[in-house]
């Protein structure tokens, strides 16, 4: 059997220092040095200069603060980690967006989320505040469908004390929402009244279409109408069933659509609202064209959210037992129905009131269904 061969000379191989540089290659490297600190030092000069400015101005435009180009040169002198983006928070409040840093959500900054465990992590969010920007009442415009009703006049009197403009919508200019907009005016308020018919579609582009003429924009609109009819089997069934589809559906979704399409040209995040019903989940006796209606206008909130988002929220208030028939606190029905409602009580409109001011005040809902109505739909 042969001998293994030694091994290889150059596996052995000692290190060498390199060879100093003679005086001529000297001079060169110098002169190049010299050469890219005379090209570089402009750049430089002016990139000091111009950071304070854009890093200003990332700031104030609500973005986070830029980081230097610079830092990861100064974090491995200085024997540390380069910076990275903090992570941002967003929240979208009315038509503006505001971006804060986290160190900037509470007072002392924020420690860094490498070096805190998931607890304190949930602590700070439980903790933390973020600032928006709203748009200013005074410049939003809000659309109320149904302004002659009980509930649409309470819904356009609690816009118009947040210093909304509102556009009161009824099947008549000269109703009572006119009379509404005058005493809106007279306090001090933004208000207009025009006629919308949700039977026809070209009323309802005509009444949007006046709204941007008259304000300039539209950033909300409440749907308050609706026919509440029985459903009568003897006779005129088809008609009846036909114009409670259209006035408690078929319109309030057109209304969305053509709304939603004003509310694109103005500046930030519109909301639609609409007022449906607890009979809209489950049946009420006599009524079947009524709830079946609806409940095709749930559906519907949940499908134009959906296809409507970012740039519009649809959301639907179902109230329970706010008004009795005729104003009759003596009905037998409205007397059953307080019955049979777990949070006993006439609450009247205030509730629905509430409601939509948190829907409109809520950027992250959306195709939500609000009850209100004292778990009503529970019994």
């Amino acid at each position: 059997m042969a001998e293994r061969e030694p091994l290889e000379e150059e596996e052995e191989w000692d290190y060498e220092p390199p060879e100093e540089l003679t005086a001529g290659a000297r001079v060169v490297l110098g002169a190049k040095l010299a050469l890219a600190l005379v090209v570089g030092a402009p750049f430089i000069l002016i990139l000091g200069l111009l950071w304070p400015i854009y890093r200003l101005s990332e700031i104030r435009a609500g973005r986070p603060a830029p980081i230097p180009p610079w830092d990861p040169l100064l974090a491995r002198l200085q024997g540390r980690a380069p910076r990275r983006p903090e992570p941002v928070r967003r929240t979208q409040s009315g038509s503006t967006l505001k971006y804060k840093h986290p160190s900037e959500l509470r007072a002392g900054g924020a420690p860094d989320p490498l070096e805190t465990d998931s607890a304190e992590l949930l602590a700070q969010a439980s903790e933390s505040s973020v600032e928006t920007i709203q748009t200013p009442q005074q410049d939003r415009v809000a659309l109320v469908v149904g302004a002659s009703g009980r509930v649409g006049e309470a819904m356009g009197d609690a816009l118009a004390a947040q210093g909304i403009a509102v556009v009161l919508a009824a099947q008549s200019r000269e109703s009572r929402a006119q009379s509404q907009a005058d005493s809106i005016i007279a306090r001090g308020g933004r208000a207009l009244a025009v006629g919308m018919d949700l039977r026809n579609p070209a009323a309802i582009e005509s009444a949007i279409n006046e709204t941007l003429r008259q304000m300039g924009r539209l950033d909300i609109v409440i749907n308050a109408a609706g026919m509440f009819l029985p459903t009568d089997t003897d006779g005129g069934v088809w008609e009846l069933m036909q114009a409670q589809f259209v006035v408690n559906a078929q319109g309030p979704l057109w209304l969305t659509f053509k709304a939603a399409e004003a509310i694109r040209h103005s500046a930030g995040q519109g909301v639609v609202i609409h007022v449906g019903d607890v009979w809209g989940e489950r049946p009420l006796g006599n009524y079947t064209a009524y709830s079946a209606a609806k409940a095709a206008l749930r559906m519907g909130v949940m499908g134009a959210a959906r296809d409507l988002a970012p740039a519009v929220r649809v959301n639907l208030i179902a109230p329970g037992a706010v008004a009795p028939p005729n104003n009759d606190e003596d009905n037998v029905g409205w007397r059953r129905l307080l019955h049979n409602t777990p949070l006993r009580g006439e609450e009247g409109v205030a509730p629905v009131v509430q409601a939509m001011r948190y829907l409109i005040d809520a950027p992250f809902v959306t195709g939500e269904i609000l009850h209100v109505d004292g778990g009503r739909r529970l019994v």
